[in-house]
């Protein structure tokens, strides 16, 4: 952390040092709770998520390593909430990683288990319909055939989740 802290200016290094800073910051966190006290307490997360967010910005000339860092660092927040179950906050993060970014498969697929956590089945469904037009190969087959048969049945959409679990049996058995 300290090394990051030493780095100024407006450069890509100065948010790359903001990105590793949120990941010292993380790490640290978790590393505050006893391993006792784990599945009762969430870690405190806010620090890492304003050096995230400052990873966000891009400083200087905008380069294709700068946007990465920020679709990263946007990656990071996203997760951060979700994990300390502030889905709303997740969505939005995830909803940042631009559609150029390399990176907007792996957020849909992210922001449609935060729409299922969130009990919103038919935004998760449709993120996730979205995903497999965009790029299908992205996810292991088989999670996201058995998101989509479970969003159909938590949708209430029995005959549907019936098909597409049918499907998914028949393809890995």
């Amino acid at each position: 952390r300290a090394a990051a802290d030493g780095i100024t200016g407006d450069s890509t290094y100065v948010q790359r040092a903001a990105y590793l800073r949120g990941v010292a910051l993380m790490k640290q966190a978790q590393a505050a709770i006893p391993e006792v006290e784990k599945a009762q307490r969430s870690p405190d997360y806010a620090a890492a998520i304003a050096s995230f967010e400052t990873a966000t910005k891009q400083l200087g000339k905008e380069s294709a390593e700068s946007r990465a860092i920020s679709d990263f660092a946007w990656l990071a927040i996203a997760r951060l909430h979700f994990e300390n179950q502030r889905y709303l906050y997740a969505a939005l993060a995830y909803e940042k990683v631009p559609r150029t970014s390399k990176e907007f498969a792996r957020a849909l697929f992210e922001l449609s288990w935060t729409y299922v956590r969130m009990g919103d089945y038919q935004r998760g469904q449709r993120t996730l319909e979205a995903l497999r037009v965009l790029d299908p190969g992205l996810i292991d087959g088989a999670d996201a055939s058995l998101l989509r048969a479970d969003l159909l049945l938590r949708s209430g959409r029995f005959k549907e989740a019936d098909e597409a679990y049918r499907e998914v049996r028949e393809t890995y058995e």
